[in-house]
């Protein structure tokens, strides 16, 4: 299609072009589920002859919290409850002539239930009760999953109170933390805390400091056939508790010694020596309920709060079996130099050196005192004494059990609150405290911890925040819109990271850097270090400004993105999209630049959507990359089908440019695999998944 032709569907298309992009997005294939782990009930009523029943009344009513749902079947005698939370529910159907059908059922987390009432001709006031209403195979996916309920969560005994160590219970995965699923790489399962990811973007596992065991009301994992909602081919979705109509509480503690007898010996141990120590508190507290305020509000069927907390303690030993210069060597006494076979190591005094370069040796391999340095006699205090009499050229001379402390604190807070009939809110945070050391025996022996070198330390703070809101505009549509950040801070290194080492021991330091400096000395066949643990200050965040899930039509371009991105390996991108609300507002070479601003990103770090030649425009005078969609293309037009991008870098002879007219068909397309190969070694596309849609439904 080329010419008028073009130029006709262009401006018929620009008025409503956007808005169906808009609801395209907003619309995902009928048994969607969101990414937060809330679940669907959808099915179909029909009476004894099975024929379908349209105009019927359901209320599904949750148990717990008493927050009721209500939607009336479609002609087809279908209806669909979207983004339902886990949870114990009662689903009554009635209409005039029919006896009334109650049904229970308990949606698991992210599970798509099924359930087909049948109803009795009879007078409403008769009730027929179903339990176990939903199908117990899933009829509305093909993926394969796995879901552990919180009785399991709770009964099952874990040392560490970890909720990875439960993944493993689930055919197919193995490695806890760093878990494999059927056989794939760490990094390939995606992990997420009501919908926001908890991935560690170094490590490929688990953040480094998971969520309170108390605060997990489920988690479930999909093995197989995870669809374009997640970015990972595998996905474990944990969903957190709330609070119910009752009061509910835990109070735990567990403690763990291994005095009074119960030692666990090595067997390399010296007579006498040290022995190991372990002891470790585990201890937390959770509550939830209504939110009560005297007289002034009733939060029952309303307004709910969660709150946990859990801590660690934990008091160990790491054993260090390793040689240590002897108290004579410190003073200069080199005389036990000697390899297995008794062959001394001779010590050439630098200061006789003559005109040939010929060095004398040290009478008896023996530095006289007043040669010893004041950085020789510094190091000696700060390193360990030999706790045996083995020469340490010939073995290990240094046998010790260093102190390991680990503190870890758990707080989570939560609200639910129903603002309308057709409005759920839910808002969470989460902060993990990790503070861990080992005072000695990590690639050194210190005299204790204030030495600093030969120690190790690991401390983190992660925050998770999630902001859910629900909102049903009509039987037919609804929408969800996730805000969350996952900000995860490690640093990790030695004790002696934030001290001037350099200036103590008077070693030369042009950078002024702080810190013990790695050394190490060979003496013969003996290797003795005085080093550390390297520091390490890792600070990431991860973010969903705007996810959408909803439950008509088969269109689901959600699933259209995901599979062309990932298929070329850009995992994280940011997409804005405006709608024709705010382009009646602002001029359209405004649109994107607003966008951006509201959103708080770059244009490098963005690419737009968009299916009209106004839109286009505006994308290019904002400097970004473009998506033009399905919605653009007529019938007859060779733009290709799906994914393809136009550039929006500023090139002055850009098709767009001017007027679009013939040039829109032969401007320049790119596939999503020649992005990936332009984009990459050029810039890192922003890992916040960002959707501004303008338009209201």
């Amino acid at each position: 299609m080329k010419g008028p032709a073009l130029k006709e569907t262009i401006v018929t298309q620009t008025v409503r072009g956007l808005l169906i992009l808009v609801m395209t997005l907003a619309l995902s294939a009928h048994t969607a589920r969101a990414q937060t782990g809330v679940g669907t009930i959808a099915g179909t009523v029909s009476d004894l002859s099975g024929a379908v029943v349209p105009g019927a009344n359901l209320t599904l009513t949750n148990r717990e919290t008493g927050v009721v749902r209500r939607l009336v079947t479609s002609d087809a005698g279908a209806f669909h409850f979207g983004a339902i939370p886990r949870g114990q529910y009662t689903l009554d159907v009635e209409l005039t002539g029919f006896k009334k059908w109650s049904g229970k059922l308990e949606l698991q987390v992210g599970q798509s239930a099924k359930v087909d009432p049948v109803l009795e001709v009879g007078q409403v006031q008769n009730v027929v009760e179903v339990s176990g209403a939903a199908a117990p195979i899933t009829l509305e996916s093909s993926d394969v999953s796995d879901v552990k309920d919180y009785q399991r969560i709770r009964q099952l005994p874990l040392n560490g109170r970890a909720i990875s160590s439960l993944f493993d219970l689930t055919p197919g995965v193995e490695g806890g933390g760093n878990a494999r699923v059927s056989g794939m790489k760490v990094g390939s399962l995606e992990i997420t805390l009501d919908g926001i990811s908890m991935v560690d973007r170094f490590g490929g596992g688990i953040a480094r400091i998971q969520p309170g065991l108390d605060t997990i009301q489920e988690f479930r994992i999909e093995t197989v056939g995870s669809d374009a909602r997640f970015s990972r081919p595998a996905t474990v979705t944990l969903a957190t508790r709330s609070g119910t109509n009752q009061f509910h509480g835990t109070v735990f503690e567990t403690h763990r010694n291994n005095q009074g007898g119960l030692l666990a010996h090595r067997r390399e141990e010296a007579a006498g020596a040290t022995k190991p120590h372990l002891v470790r508190n585990e201890f937390g507290v959770s509550a939830g309920g209504p939110l009560l305020l005297g007289k002034l509000y009733d939060g029952h069927d309303k307004t709910f709060w969660f709150g946990a907390y859990e801590g660690l303690v934990e008091r160990s030993t790491n054993f260090a079996n390793d040689r240590v210069p002897t108290a004579a060597m410190w003073a200069g006494d080199l005389s036990n130099i000697v390899d297995a076979n008794g062959r001394p190591t001779i010590i050439y005094d630098p200061l006789t050196t003559d005109a040939n370069g010929v060095r004398q040796p040290f009478p008896g391999n023996i530095i006289p005192g007043n040669r010893i340095s004041a950085f020789a006699r510094e190091m000696q205090s700060l390193t360990g004494a030999p706790t045996s009499s083995l020469n340490p050229h010939l073995g290990n001379n240094y046998q010790r059990f260093y102190p390991v402390k680990q503190d870890r604190n758990n707080l989570t807070l939560k609200g639910d609150h129903t603002l309308t009939d057709k409005d759920r809110l839910s808002v969470r945070w989460t902060r993990s405290v990790s503070n861990g050391a080992t005072e000695g025996g990590v690639f050194g022996n210190p005299i204790d911890a204030s030495a600093g070198f030969g120690t190790s330390r690991s401390d983190a703070v992660v925050n998770n925040v999630s902001i859910n809101h629900t909102r049903t505009f009509s039987p037919t549509l609804l929408n969800e819109l996730l805000v969350g950040a996952h900000r995860s801070y490690k640093s990790s290194g030695t004790l002696a990271d934030f001290e001037d080492w350099p200036k103590t021991l008077g070693v030369p330091n042009p950078f002024g850097a702080q810190g013990w400096p790695t050394m190490y000395a060979v003496s013969g066949d003996a290797e003795f270090g005085w080093d550390a643990d390297n520091r390490k200050d890792e600070a990431l965040t991860a973010g969903c400004r705007l996810a959408i899930a909803s439950t008509t039509t088969a269109v689901n371009i959600d699933a259209l993105l995901n599979a062309t991105f990932g298929a070329c390996g850009l995992e994280m991108f940011s997409v804005i999209a405006c709608g024709d609300q705010v382009r009646a507002k602002k001029p359209a070479p405004d649109i994107f630049r607003l966008a951006l601003e509201h959103l708080g990103v770059e244009a490098d770090d963005a690419v737009a959507l968009e299916d009209s030649a106004n839109g286009l425009r505006s994308a290019h005078a904002a400097g970004l990359w473009t998506v033009v969609t399905p919605t653009f293309w007529t019938e007859g037009s060779d733009f290709g089908d799906a994914g393809l991008l136009l550039p929006s870098l500023g090139d002055p002879a850009h098709p767009l440019a001017g007027e679009p007219g013939d040039r829109l068909h032969d401007a320049p397309w790119l596939s999503f695999a020649e992005l990936a190969r332009r984009a990459r070694p050029a810039r890192t596309l922003d890992p916040v998944a960002s959707l501004y849609a303008g338009a209201q439904a």
